[in-house]
């Protein structure tokens, strides 16, 4: 997979233009459509049917587009039928029809199935899910909550047909290509809506501003001096995507850096403009673990021009959307002095208020958990009323208060088998699949730690990246490998 890399017009081709086209096309029918709920069903449904059909004369294909609307629909709402969103039913009409179909007779069985472990865990996972889901009921959780909790995890039923198909160069390719894709889209849809905001042609609150806030699942807020954050929750594939590209930029070979790097800095100018700490801690946090198996000194030069790189687009950016009268200091001080001293901002304050709520409802059953769809009620500190929310802010605490210790514990046992299979690789393989490796490695712990304060791991698209980590690292050696790493080797003597 990695030696296309080598040649970027094999990636950067019209395939790429033909994603980023749709990336964009894909949000402005949404925001044509958000009004017209008639016009939605049919294109949903007609998309789905086709869908359907499609899947029946080439599987792979259904499955690349299952895979490129993970990558180019956001947060997967901007089309919905009868309160499903297309991303929800495309997911499930796939798994049905995998399940299903022929591709599981014995002819294909041994091809398909995933190794014992990872499948164990996987079922052991959805059976306690399911399990928990009752207990919910039980105690009351509205049931809408418990299916709006359960769904993402139906993405880890995608891992054996993630298995099977990325065993192809041209399912590899597609996986990279979207990839790409989605990451100059993302620059394209941000850029664009820092403009339109920062230059006062688009209000908060305004027609877009509530298709953005209620369709495309983002957020918008002002911080000062004409700089607004732009926030979607797609945003989170981009940090492990940065850490992956910066790893293989690590490497000695100068045949794709410059390709890479201007990639991983449109990936950066996006990050900045989210500015969620939390990511921010997780790209550090990912950035160190890159050291393994890596030469210091090249892996510092990297990660200095990394760390660099954002602090002056960041700074840049301030300085233009201020009209060249501020750098962005007193924004940066603030959001890093709240750290330390939470009380100075909101956001920081009141997820300190939501500590107290959820142990109590950890205490309540701290084993089994008290199932999915679960709430906490706290005191606002601005109007001091009673808030009934779902968002715990915490993402290990929310786990513990709707999974229990037992549940927590089969989910780290799953990120530990990854981690476990991606060292084994790592210490065996030493060409450029090396690299891609450590840098899953590194997502998979930004995605850890972005997780104490964000529902990273259980979120919709962090299930997506541990799939695609569990449908790589599973698969044992190829010969491609193996002969990339003698001559890697050999080349050393």
């Amino acid at each position: 997979m990695l030696k296309f890399l080598a040649d970027p017009k094999k990636i950067f081709n019209e395939t790429v233009v033909f994603f980023v086209s749709l990336f964009i096309g894909i949000r402005v029918l949404s925001f044509l459509l958000a009004p017209h709920l008639f016009f939605q069903a049919i294109f949903v449904l007609s998309f789905i049917f086709l869908f359907g059909i499609l899947y029946f004369y080439k599987p792979e294909w259904a499955w690349i587009i299952l895979i490129g609307e993970l990558f180019l629909g956001g947060a997967g709402h901007f089309f919905e039928f009868a309160g499903l969103s297309i991303r929800t039913l495309l997911v499930l009409i796939f798994i049905v029809l995998w399940f299903i179909t022929p591709l599981l007779s014995k002819k294909y069985k041994n091809e398909i199935s995933l190794p014992a472990t990872p499948s164990f865990l996987i079922l052991l996972l959805l059976i306690y899910l399911a399990l928990t889901s009752v207990m919910a009921l039980l105690n009351g959780h509205e049931f809408k909550a418990i299916v709006q909790d359960f769904l993402p995890f139906s993405i880890l039923l995608l891992t054996p047909a993630c298995y099977f198909f990325l065993k192809e160069h041209k399912t590899q390719i597609k996986l990279l290509q979207l990839s790409v894709s989605f990451i100059i889209g993302s620059f394209l849809f941000s850029l664009f809506n820092f403009i339109t905001f920062s230059t006062g042609f688009t209000k908060i609150h305004g027609i877009y501003y509530k298709w953005f806030r209620d369709v495309a699942m983002g957020k918008i807020t002002e911080m000062g001096n004409g700089f607004f954050r732009i926030v979607t929750p797609e945003h989170l594939l981009l940090v492990v995507l940065s850490l992956i590209l910066v790893g293989l930029l690590i490497k000695k070979q100068k045949d794709y850096k410059k390709f890479l790097t201007i990639i991983l800095l449109l990936s950066f100018f996006v990050l900045v403009l989210n500015f969620s700490r939390a990511y921010f801690l997780g790209f550090g946090a990912g950035l160190l673990v890159l050291k393994y198996k890596h030469n210091w000194k090249k892996w510092f030069i990297i990660s200095a021009f990394s760390v660099i790189s954002i602090i002056l687009i960041f700074f840049s950016t301030s300085f233009i959307a201020s009209g060249a009268s501020s750098f962005g200091l007193p924004l940066l001080g603030v959001r890093t002095a709240s750290f330390v001293q939470p009380q100075i901002e909101k956001s920081t304050a009141t997820r300190m208020t939501l500590i107290k709520p959820i142990l109590a409802k950890i205490k309540t059953s701290p084993i089994l958990g008290t199932g999915l769809g679960a709430s906490i009620t706290y005191t606002s500190l601005t109007s001091y009323e009673q808030i009934t929310t779902r968002q715990f802010d915490w993402g290990y605490f929310e786990m513990l208060a709707e999974l229990g210790i037992m549940g927590l514990a089969i989910f780290l046992a799953l990120i530990l088998y990854i981690k476990q299979t991606l060292i084994t690789k790592i210490n065996i393989v030493q060409s450029d699949y090396k690299n891609l490796y450590i840098g899953l490695f590194s997502g998979l712990i930004a995605l850890l730690v972005i997780n104490i304060t964000t529902p990273a791991l259980f979120h919709t698209l962090g299930l997506f990246f541990i799939v695609i980590i569990l449908a790589i690292s599973s698969r044992s050696v190829t010969i491609w490998e193996k002969l990339s790493d003698f001559f890697t080797r050999f080349t050393k003597i």
